[in-house]
């Protein structure tokens, strides 16, 4: 019984950081993109280092981001509280809050124009 215990942790283990990745491991690129007020800077090349110690001393960007954040923070919850609305039903809302908060807009004369015409039969 232990052992299956045990294996059944390991399983779950596994299945959560599918969820919640480890993210003090991410690249530069990633944490520069999550968080560029906050970067160790000594990770980064010395151009960027230069650039990013200039974000950090700049008070009116960090503002600027503080506010760009909480805008889309909050659009994104009004979205999702819309769609969990609308489709009750579906507990997997990821593809439509992606699609409801891209800021792209898509070329349907493009993805029509690449879709074959289905032949009668």
């Amino acid at each position: 019984m232990k052992d299956l215990i045990s294996v059944h942790l390991v399983f779950l283990k596994d299945e959560i950081g599918c969820y919640f990745p480890d993210v003090s491991s991410e690249s530069w690129q990633c944490q520069l993109t999550r968080d560029p007020l906050n970067i160790k800077v000594d990770i980064l090349s010395n151009f960027l280092q230069e650039q990013a110690i200039n974000l950090k001393c700049d008070s009116q960007t960090k503002v600027e981001f503080a506010n760009m954040n909480l805008k889309i923070f909050e659009s994104g919850f009004s979205i999702l509280a819309y769609i969990n609305s609308k489709y009750r039903a579906r507990l997997d809302v990821k593809s439509d809050l992606r699609f409801a908060l891209s800021q792209l807009t898509p070329n349907i004369q493009k993805l029509v124009k690449e879709k074959q015409y289905q032949l009668s039969h």
